[in-house]
């Protein structure tokens, strides 16, 4: 078993309380994505093309890292270059709306 599966069973039900009242008190806000929205064609492309997943959920903050599980920045890079012609490697944060502004020729 993974130690990621047993980390729920390390938990003591105090811990287990305490996380819940956090979520209570202190709610999931959500990354602004106004900036994606203008760019939803080219981002769709981009979850389809480059990341090769049917969706992923991306706001004005995203980065490459975020998706570094499924390949490391630099060949996500290389993928953007292949797919819509772009060299992306001087943004360094990675940051997806600069990326998406670049593509689509705003930047």
């Amino acid at each position: 078993m993974s130690s990621s599966s047993n980390y729920s069973e390390k938990l003591s039900d105090l811990e287990v309380a305490k996380l819940i009242e956090d979520i209570k008190n202190h709610p999931l806000q959500f990354a602004a994505t106004e900036g994606i929205d203008s760019h939803q064609e080219t981002a769709g492309r981009f979850v389809k093309l480059v990341l090769n997943l049917e969706w992923a959920s991306i706001s004005d903050e995203s980065s490459l890292n975020d998706f570094s599980l499924i390949e490391d920045s630099k060949s996500l890079e290389k993928k953007i270059k292949e797919v819509f012609g772009v060299d992306v490697s001087d943004i360094e944060d990675g940051n997806l709306l600069k990326i998406f502004e670049r593509i689509d020729g705003i930047v």
